[in-house]
């Protein structure tokens, strides 16, 4: 399981950091999207959607860790890592994830195994529906008996697209 203590471990010189507000709500290690408030970011809200690899990073604050929550309206640092980088993400609960599997977004900040059996629209190409995937997850993690209860126990380590 991800026992790093950051969010970014591998690949951060070569990925983008931004500083933004929050939100609602953020887990550090959640996949984010831009929200629709300017200069705001939000957790990715689409379920298996195209997704940046955007990430949120630990709090900078003394006495906070990778663990706690950053708090709706508070200004955050965020990551959109490189391929290549390995991040300590966030696996949804009642998930499973074996290494090297595609994993996506489950539309709450959390992954998920990607579904390679959604059909595509014809008027999409294969390129355009490939930004789904993330990531390739670089340990397996079972999350199929969770409650969600201790947001640590979700990390794992995914490997960018």
């Amino acid at each position: 399981m991800g026992a790093e203590k950051t969010v970014m471990v591998t690949g951060r010189d070569r990925s983008i950091e931004v500083n933004r507000v929050c939100d609602g709500d953020i887990i550090p290690g959640m996949l984010c999207q831009m929200s629709t408030t300017v200069g705001e970011v939000q957790v990715h809200g689409t379920p298996g959607g195209n997704a940046q690899t955007m990430f949120a990073l630990e709090p900078t604050d003394a006495g906070k860790d990778i663990d706690d929550a950053l708090d709706d309206g508070e200004n955050a640092h965020f990551c959109i890592a490189a391929t290549g980088a390995q991040v300590n993400a966030l696996l949804a609960n009642g998930e499973t994830v074996v290494y090297g599997q595609p994993v996506e977004s489950n539309g709450d900040g959390y992954l998920r195994p990607h579904d390679p059996a959604v059909v595509v629209p014809s008027d999409l190409s294969f390129e355009y529906f490939q930004t789904a995937i993330v990531g390739y997850a670089e340990e397996a993690l079972d999350m199929s008996d969770s409650s969600g209860a201790d947001p640590a126990s979700a990390r794992f380590l995914v490997r960018i697209r």
